[in-house]
């Protein structure tokens, strides 16, 4: 099995039960109030800034402000990447 099968089959399998545990969430949070649901968002919205923040970090230390895709981006600045051998 290669990697694209392995990683469509881990997204169908786990799929299901992140979309569970979102609905649990929310309806958790709605039945609490509307302040509840807003904080979640706003938690969300704070996480998802910071990640890309954090993908655009390297553009950001070249002076790129405005970029589409990763072009710019230099490879090996990632925490998953191997160190490089020389």
């Amino acid at each position: 099995m290669g990697r694209q099968e392995a990683a469509a089959n881990a997204t169908l399998l786990y799929a299901p039960v992140v979309i569970g545990l979102l609905v649990t969430v929310v309806g958790v949070n709605v039945s609490r109030g509307p302040l509840a649901l807003a904080r979640l968002a706003l938690g969300c919205f704070g996480a998802g800034f910071a990640l890309f923040l954090l993908a655009k970090a390297s553009l950001l230390r070249q002076g790129t402000r405005l970029s589409f895709g990763s072009p710019g981006c230099r490879p090996g600045t990632g925490a998953r990447t191997a160190p490089a051998t020389r």
